[in-house]
């Protein structure tokens, strides 16, 4: 509607319009305002490992494996073309060796850091993976070799070097 025909309309319709419209911002912005609080308070997942909190270490009475034995296929569950190739590259230099590299095959949506996949054989070597990728969710499954799987979320950004990741 022109400014000219709105001349034309009474008073009280104008008015209501114009009310409407402050009561429509309005709950536009509050449920922004709810939906970044909602972001910010948002609790990590009992079922795996919180992402602000410490990495787990593997046990002291464990064999601790080094990097250089520990096989890690690498998945990408983002849009981001390369992620999962230029993080392979990147576990290499840490002495990891490196299997498969591609899209994750289960196809998730991991909006954290990463998820790291792992049978019962492969545990510890999923919690020194852990110490290199902070944030990262460590997930159970049934495979029974000691590979584990690093699937990278949307958060992911970095392998930490061993001198400022958790150490154990």
């Amino acid at each position: 509607m022109s400014y000219v025909q709105q001349r034309g309309l009474p008073a009280r319709v104008r008015r209501r319009r114009a009310l409407l419209l402050l009561a429509l911002v309005c709950t536009l912005v509050l449920i922004l305002v709810l939906a970044i609080a909602g972001l910010l308070l948002r609790k990590p997942d009992p079922g795996g490992t919180p992402a602000t909190g410490a990495q787990p270490c593997p046990s002291a009475s464990a064999e601790v494996p080094s990097p250089d034995t520990i096989v890690v296929n690498v998945y990408n569950s983002t849009n981001r073309t390369g992620l999962a190739r230029n993080t392979a590259k990147d576990l290499g230099t840490h002495r990891f060796q490196v299997g498969e590299v591609g899209d994750d095959p289960l196809a998730a949506s991991i909006a954290d850091v990463a998820e790291i996949r792992y049978g019962p054989a492969g545990e510890q070597a999923a919690k020194v993976l852990a110490t290199r990728v902070r944030g990262a969710r460590l997930v159970a499954d049934k495979r029974t070799g000691t590979s584990v799987d690093l699937v990278l979320g949307e958060r992911f950004s970095v392998v930490s070097p061993r001198s400022t990741a958790t150490d154990c």
